[in-house]
């Protein structure tokens, strides 16, 4: 490539200032080219291979990987250009992929330049209402026994027969629960949490583990035993006479109001079945949005979808400002730096959708 007698001229007069033998000078230039080579020029600035490698570590699995590795690459050097220019520079720890996104976060956030108002904010809320308007939650791993699944049902003796066989195999299930769970890592606070999602506590790593291998081990003995996750809502609460919440049995719902995360609660008797449970995640009830524009200012419902709406927005106003940068870009790519990094049909993707016309958009 021209470019780079006049770049290994400037480097080893450097060298020789420095008072270090040519050949070594050499040697390091060499060495610099193998491991860290150009596959591309961004303008007039190189993109090096280890640019290209962080932006294809940070999408691995995804799809299109290869070639939005190297458009996200290509737009990193573009935006450290353009933010320079108005006095924004990256820290010397950075990458140049790290300071292009922290510079692009802190220009567009849900902070700044976000117009979201109310016609927005209610538009989604009403998109997901039962996201935002509902009664209680809880979310229980249930050992349950049943006794009866024909639509007619079965005679009450059959059943309750059934039940106490199933009960007392649950009975000695929830025995040993409580003893081996007063050998695990205490939850703490986490018990009185109240998250939809399971946290990343003793709870989820090693409570619901040891229910489920517990609960294996006694389905060998009791066939009629399986193990059922769900969640269920409060049923009964005014204003959601009409809502189809998913509701358990009363005995669970009852047992559930006052008990904490990773509490063994039963057996307890169904309509047709028996159970043991744990509890495992709460969320508390939430009325939904606020009729009056004054209150929304400061509910928290309204200020929870004005800042995933305003996420969105900042998300989208970075991924626009990289596009407008590259396509005013001239992008050359080197195909033989680029092998090994890349397959081909992301290469010839590549180098047919960003490279610059005429022909010096690939060398």
């Amino acid at each position: 490539m021209q470019r780079v007698a006049p770049l290994l001229a400037l480097m080893l007069l450097a060298v020789l200032a420095c008072r270090r033998p040519p050949d070594q000078g050499a040697a390091v230039v060499a060495a610099v080219a193998v491991q860290d080579p150009i596959v591309a020029e961004v303008d007039t600035l190189p993109l090096r291979g280890s640019q290209l490698a962080e932006r294809l570590a940070f999408l691995h699995g995804q799809p299109e990987a290869g070639v939005r590795a190297a458009a996200l690459a290509a737009s990193d050097l573009l935006v450290l250009r353009e933010m320079q220019n108005v006095g924004a520079l990256a820290a010397a720890t950075e990458t140049a992929a790290q300071a292009s996104d922290r510079l692009l976060a802190l220009t567009f956030n849900d902070e700044h330049g976000c117009a979201i108002g109310e016609t927005e904010i209610r538009m989604k809320y009403m998109e997901n209402l039962a996201t935002y308007k509902h009664p209680p939650a809880w979310t229980v791993w249930d050992a349950a026994g049943q006794c009866c699944d024909k639509p007619e049902g079965c005679p009450i003796a059959e059943v309750e027969q059934c039940r106490v066989a199933i009960r007392q195999q649950l009975s000695g299930l929830a025995t040993q629960l409580r003893a081996d769970y007063q050998k695990l890592p205490p939850l703490g606070q986490a018990a009185q949490a109240t998250a939809v999602q399971l946290e990343d506590t003793p709870l989820k790593q090693a409570y619901l583990p040891l229910f489920e291998q517990r609960l294996a081990d006694l389905q060998e003995r009791e066939r009629r035993l399986r193990i059922v996750r769900y969640t269920f809502w409060q049923h009964g609460l005014p204003g959601f006479e009409g809502a189809h919440f998913r509701q358990a049995d009363p005995a669970i719902e009852t047992a559930v109001q006052h008990a904490k995360l990773g509490e063994v609660l039963g057996p307890l008797d169904g309509d047709d079945s028996a159970h043991v449970l744990v509890l495992a995640a709460r969320q508390a009830g939430s009325v939904g949005l606020p009729h009056t524009p004054t209150a929304m200012t400061e509910d928290p419902i309204a200020q929870t979808i004005r800042h995933k709406l305003c996420a969105e927005w900042a998300q989208a106003e970075r991924t626009t400002y990289r596009e407008r940068l590259l396509s005013g870009a001239h992008l050359v790519w080197h195909r033989e730096a680029l092998h090994g990094r890349l397959d081909d049909a992301a290469i010839d993707k590549l180098i047919k959708q960003l490279a610059s016309p005429p022909a010096g958009g690939v060398r």
